[in-house]
């Protein structure tokens, strides 16, 4: 919820968040969803919400109320975000009967990347902490995490390396 214009890196295909434990750091993620964002921030918060408009700003939260104004915008918070997902749940009956939530998606997309590139990347991209002596040399980073997100979504990520395994 706290993403801004400028955490959003299309060439890098990341999302930089502020995550648990209020750490920053990026998330490799879809072109497709990189492009979904960019294109709803510029149309609620002005072509200044554009990378490479002269008058670019960095700064304006990519998720805010609709009854804002470009130069105020008033940010999402947890509270709107849980009443979203109670409206979903009201308005989709099969929402209701798994409990969607945000963290629901979370929890699902973390089972998705542990199943397809094993625990160690699902880890490192859920930003959880290592608790066995294990964790200290088994390491995964952000092109392990990419391949995953690429493997998902069925698109190439500039941070994964072809090395012709298949």
């Amino acid at each position: 919820l706290k993403v801004n214009v400028g955490h959003i890196d299309r060439t890098g295909q990341l999302i930089s968040l502020w995550e648990k434990g209020n750490q920053f750091r990026p998330q490799p993620c879809s072109l497709e969803l990189i492009d979904f964002l960019v294109t709803r921030a510029s149309s609620r918060g002005d072509i200044r919400c554009t990378a490479g408009h002269p008058d670019f700003n960095p700064n304006p939260p990519v998720f805010y109320f609709s009854d804002t104004t470009p130069e105020f915008p008033h940010r999402l918070t947890g509270r709107r975000f849980d009443t979203l997902h109670k409206r979903i749940q009201l308005k989709l009956p099969w929402a209701n009967s798994i409990s969607y939530t945000g963290h629901a998606l979370r929890h699902t997309i973390g089972t998705m990347v542990e199943r397809i590139a094993g625990f160690e990347t699902a880890k490192t991209m859920l930003g959880h902490a290592g608790g066995t002596p294990t964790d200290t040399y088994a390491k995964a980073g952000l092109p392990e995490v990419a391949r995953a997100i690429a493997d998902i979504t069925g698109r190439p990520h500039p941070l994964v390396v072809d090395d012709g395994a298949e």
